[in-house]
């Protein structure tokens, strides 16, 4: 209300009369004396700003909804700091409705997935680490109990077993591998 009492004293009333004559009478016409109506301001006032406060909330709730599936198991192992970034710049590529933005926005998923597709080459990587770490852990400790047992049978009860050089040769040769179990 207040707006549209001060609204005559505008100094922009000035520049519409100094300018095109048909755009002054329209302006005359909607706005007589000068005076802005409250309604227009209120509707000014939702457009401009309510309407924008509620996009960006919902665009921030949006945001949130990305983070979330980024924080999902098939994404938990990126560091932090990527998720973060990547959740960003898709935030940002869903405001954009342009050709261009949309073609950065494919152009960005297509990176997201190549980063994703090497991710998981490292996954891939570091179970073939693991699986050949036990396959070597369970060949030493089959390594050990023949010696285990090589010594036993050497020491039998308490006295010392004799093994022909060829014996001892061959179970020597078993333990390493190097002969036919």
């Amino acid at each position: 209300m207040e707006i549209e009492e001060l609204s005559p004293k505008f100094e922009e009333w000035g520049k519409v009369e100094q300018g095109n004559k048909d755009e002054y009478l329209l302006a005359f016409k909607l706005f007589p004396g000068g005076r802005i109506p409250h309604t227009t301001l209120q509707r000014w006032y939702d457009l401009r700003v309510e309407q924008v406060k509620n996009e960006v909330l919902a665009n921030q709730v949006r945001a949130r909804e990305i983070a979330a599936l980024f924080a999902g198991k098939e994404m938990k192992d990126l560091p932090e700091t990527v998720r973060a970034a990547l959740s960003d710049q898709i935030f940002g590529l869903m405001q954009s409705t342009d050709e261009k933005h949309r073609t950065q926005a494919i152009s960005s998923l297509l990176n997201l997935g190549v980063l994703l597709n090497e991710q998981r080459k490292v996954q891939l990587k570091e179970r073939q680490v693991e699986t050949l770490e036990r396959t070597l852990q369970m060949k030493i400790e089959a390594m050990r109990e023949k010696v285990a047992a090589l010594k036993k049978d050497v020491e039998g009860s308490g006295k010392k077993k004799q093994l022909s050089p060829e014996e001892l040769k061959q179970r020597v040769d078993e333990i390493y591998g190097l002969s036919a179990a």
